[in-house]
């Protein structure tokens, strides 16, 4: 990685990683996680379809579609990689992950 340009650091355990300002440890910000996971997914702005096809495989809330693999995701009927994006864009926008990249 040092070689294509990146800083790369090790840290040699939690409280260097809290030096570092990585940690969130404030309590407040995993309640407001916790809240978020357990809305449901209506509260989504997916199209029909897509929070159609969580529905009928039983991802209700917010928690469970970010527990599920792209892989799951993609093999539920009439979801495809389109819904797959916007489901995970969501998350991104709630603060629940990485932005999707589909292989090209």
């Amino acid at each position: 990685m040092r070689e294509a340009g990146a800083i790369v650091e090790t840290a040699y355990g939690i409280d260097q990683l809290a030096a570092w300002s990585l940690l969130r440890s404030d309590v407040k910000v995993g309640r407001e996680r916790s809240s978020i996971m357990a809305r449901s997914i209506d509260s989504l702005e997916l199209s029909t379809l897509a929070a159609a096809s969580l529905k009928s495989a039983n991802i209700l809330t917010i928690g469970e579609s970010f527990a599920t693999t792209d892989k799951e995701l993609l093999a539920l009927p009439r979801l495809g990689p389109k819904s797959l994006i916007a489901i995970r864009k969501q998350l991104c926008e709630l603060g629940l992950g990485l932005p999707l990249r589909l292989p090209s």
